[in-house]
């Protein structure tokens, strides 16, 4: 299924690595050489971003564009 959210299409499938991603990540474990409270905070985000996207019926688009700015900042400087 495809739908759209924050303007984008987004599939199914891309929600559901979204969701594998997240389940997956540990905050209490960060990857090699990712600060402990970045790493955290970025997990933190990534689960408010899945909570907006499809916690209910309708994706919360308001709430997925400012989780997903905020995400987009923390991890700008290093993209």
């Amino acid at each position: 299924m495809v739908r759209l959210v924050c303007g984008f299409s987004t599939t199914d499938a891309q929600v559901d690595q979204l969701l594998a991603a997240v389940e997956g990540a540990d905050p209490e474990h960060p990857p090699f050489r990712v600060e402990p409270r970045l790493w955290a905070r970025t997990c933190e985000l990534a689960e408010e971003l899945t909570d907006a996207l499809v916690e209910d019926d309708v994706p919360n688009e308001e709430a997925a564009t400012e989780v997903a700015a905020e995400l987009y900042e923390l991890l700008r400087p290093f993209i």
